[in-house]
Formats: C-alpha cells, sequence, structure tokens
C-alpha cells in the first residue's frame, strides 16, 4: 500500500470520527488518526469536529498527530509548509 492510499484510507477513518463525534454531541477536542501516510504511526491529532471539518475542505491539506511532535500540525502537501500547528507544551 502507497503512502498515499494510506492517507486516503485514515482521512476516511477520521471522517468515521467525526461523523460519530456529532452523532454523539460530542462536545470540545476529538481524538484523530494521523494521516502522516506511515501505517505503522500511532500518532493522534486532539481537535476540534470544526477544526477537522476545515481540513477536509483543503485538498492538499493532511492532519498529523502527537507523534510528530504537536498535539496537531496541519500540513499543506502541495506548498509543503505547516499550515497551523498546536505545540505539546502549550
Amino acid at each position: 500500500m502507497t503512502a498515499a492510499e494510506v492517507v486516503a484510507r485514515v482521512r476516511r477513518s477520521n471522517i468515521e470520527i467525526a461523523e460519530r463525534a456529532k452523532q454523539s454531541d460530542m462536545q470540545g477536542v476529538v481524538p484523530f488518526i494521523c494521516e502522516c501516510g506511515d501505517p505503522a504511526c500511532r500518532g493522534l491529532a486532539l481537535l476540534s469536529i470544526d477544526a477537522f471539518e476545515l481540513v477536509c475542505t483543503q485538498p492538499s491539506w493532511t492532519l498529523l498527530g502527537d507523534a510528530h511532535a504537536a498535539r496537531w500540525r496541519i500540513l499543506d502537501t502541495q506548498e509543503r509548509k505547516t499550515v497551523k500547528e498546536s505545540r505539546l507544551n502549550d
């Protein structure tokens, strides 16, 4: 499986997580799966459903989790830059 296929599979899982969190009226942050493309990564990204839905509106954005030294980080893979980041010690 390629990294792009892993990212696509994880994104589908994250969309399902967001849908279930909304159905459960979950408030605050939700644990999403890291979308780095490494099938061995077990990182989680804790952010709101609204923030995750914003990430989903941008086709070149991916979500990185705590295994990458941040609570969460949004990367623009097309521009190869960090869009937004929450540090672990914030």
